[in-house]
């Protein structure tokens, strides 16, 4: 009877907590990734916005040092289009190349905003971006791409589930020894009876 009274106390603990902690872990997951997200099209933004008259004029050199300022300070790759979608800019070091077939690249070329998450093919891993068109008036002169890894991200996350579990494992080491306290103290006249 006392192992079926402990057995009770930890499933009963363990469902509240599970619906407790799992929310709160996936709220967490996604906060993480809209602040990554909104980050990364606040700059992306801006830097557009910074290099439109640079690009209109073809001082292609003052949008490489931008670039290269940029991704300095954050670690974030910096990628320039032209309208074709042809890398006037990539602070990866890479030859101009057709950045057209990337989807961001595409909808941004198309003259709407794309931000998310996905695994890059060309570099094995999982990226967060954010592009945004570069436009004149109504003309769309080209795309702003800002991608960073996620790893740092998906870290932190890591951890906090593994501080969520950490909590459950005690709350359940908490529950078992409350739930034998309680359970000698409520059969303990039931054993002086036996006895």
């Amino acid at each position: 009877m006392t192992r079926r009274l402990v057995a009770a106390s930890v499933v009963i603990t363990a469902f509240i907590m599970l619906t407790v902690e799992v929310p709160l872990g996936l709220s967490y997951t996604g906060r993480a990734e809209d602040r990554l997200l909104a980050g990364l099209e606040r700059d992306a933004r801006v830097f557009a916005g910074l290099v439109e008259e640079r690009i209109e004029a073809g001082d292609h050199a003052a949008v490489i040092r931008a670039a290269r300022r940029y991704a300095s300070r954050t670690d974030a790759r910096v990628v320039v289009t032209d309208a074709a979608g042809i890398s006037l800019v990539d602070t990866a070091g890479t030859d101009a190349r057709d950045f057209s077939t990337r989807p961001e690249i595409d909808t941004a070329l198309s003259g709407a905003q794309a931000t998310g998450i996905r695994t890059s093919t060309t570099l094995g891993r999982e990226i967060a971006y954010a592009s945004v068109p570069i436009s004149s008036g109504a003309r769309i002169t080209g795309v702003v791409r800002v991608s960073t890894s996620t790893d740092e991200m998906r870290s932190q996350i890591r951890w906090n589930w593994a501080r969520l579990a950490l909590l459950l494992v005690l709350m359940l080491a908490a529950a078992a020894a409350f739930g034998s306290t309680v359970a000698h103290w409520a059969m303990a006249p039931v054993s002086q009876l036996e006895a």
